[in-house]
């Protein structure tokens, strides 16, 4: 999750129009939750789920900001090693750190039951890569050109099918610049409440 407060505010306000349009439901996995914003949030909606990263500074951090939350389970957990399914999955600027974009849809596929909801969100348009690329390990930027033969990711304004067995993911990446990608709900923009 960006540590940019009004990007934070976005990715977050963004979620809730997600939730709310397309009626997520719980259990959840916040994967890379890092200090756990997203888990905070969801629980705060009274979402119980699991939150995992593999940093441990990190979830340290997210146990004492989900210590009041104890429907939150926070894990130090690999992706790729996790089980269970999950009713919506969150990949918040995850995929653009990983080698293998690919496997780690087919896994996230495996993780989403099968009346789920993964939502993801990546930094946008190459022509924007900088240093903080650089610094934040990313492999790559994506464009809607790249994306859409994958599936897996278009704007959420529109209906997508995904891949097979991937059941109704949404997400975007935007085309601002900036430290990540956002989610981008109505004809590009956030709108904030």
């Amino acid at each position: 999750m960006a540590n940019f407060q009004p990007l934070k505010r976005s990715i977050l306000f963004c979620l809730k129009q997600l939730i709310a349009r397309h009626d997520l439901q719980p259990g959840f996995l916040d994967v890379g939750c890092g200090i756990g914003d997203v888990s905070v949030f969801l629980a705060g909606l009274g979402w119980t789920g699991k939150a995992i990263d593999i940093s441990e500074a990190a979830l340290a951090e997210a146990r004492r900001n989900l210590g009041s939350f104890p429907g939150v389970r926070v894990e130090l957990e690999d992706f790729f090693e996790s089980g269970g399914t999950y009713g919506t999955v969150v990949l918040f600027d995850i995929l653009e750190h990983l080698a293998d974009d690919a496997a780690a849809l087919r896994k996230l596929s495996s993780l989403v039951r099968s009346d789920g909801h993964a939502v993801i969100a990546v930094p946008s348009n190459p022509r924007l890569w900088g240093w903080d690329d650089d610094f934040y390990g990313h492999f790559r930027r994506y464009t809607e050109e790249e994306i859409l033969p994958f599936r897996f990711l278009r704007p959420c304004a529109r209906s997508i099918r995904g891949l097979p067995g991937l059941p109704k993911p949404e997400s975007s990446a935007s085309n601002r610049p900036g430290p990540s990608g956002a989610e981008w709900c109505r004809n590009g923009r956030t709108q904030p409440g």
